[in-house]
């Protein structure tokens, strides 16, 4: 999947935009088994596959380094 990192970059981009809004008050539940301990589906099995973190992590390099373009 190409869109790991994704939100490393989006993140990185807000706050040199200056748009960050910090409402650490504020609480959302993430239940991806990774936080839940629950069993994963082949789905999720499937994204969180190694190479795909690679792969991801790689663009995102590559697009900081070139100024995001």
């Amino acid at each position: 999947s190409d869109g790991l990192y994704s939100d490393n970059e989006f993140t990185e981009r807000a706050y040199a935009d200056g748009v960050v809004i910090e409402a650490r008050d504020l609480k959302f539940v993430h239940e991806n088994p990774i936080y839940t301990q629950k069993e994963a589906d082949q789905q999720l099995i499937h994204h969180n596959k190694p190479e795909f973190y690679e792969k991801g992590k790689a663009i995102y390099e590559k697009r900081k380094v070139s100024n995001w373009s």
